[in-house]
């Protein structure tokens, strides 16, 4: 996890994700650096956290649907009805 010096750091940084997030909190959330800039530093190093937990291994495409379901998939039963 990145520490603060670490985020405060990558807000100059014009490339980075925690300028993006900062951007986003300042326009969509309507907050001032100058008085809220440690509860921003907070918000954007809670934000990197989910984004970096995120599990994408059952995304929602069809193989993970059945899978997830109990079915399987083809892979799971030699590929499908052309083996009968």
């Amino acid at each position: 996890m990145l520490t603060y010096d670490m985020i405060r750091d990558q807000i100059n940084n014009p490339d980075s994700r925690e300028k993006q997030i900062f951007e986003e909190l300042i326009e969509n959330e309507f907050m001032d650096p100058e008085v809220e800039f440690d509860d921003m530093i907070n918000i954007i190093q809670a934000r990197l956290h989910e984004e970096d937990a995120y599990d994408d291994s059952m995304d929602g495409d069809h193989a993970s649907a059945l899978a997830s379901a109990g079915f399987g998939t083809d892979e799971d039963y030699g590929g499908g009805f052309e083996n009968i």
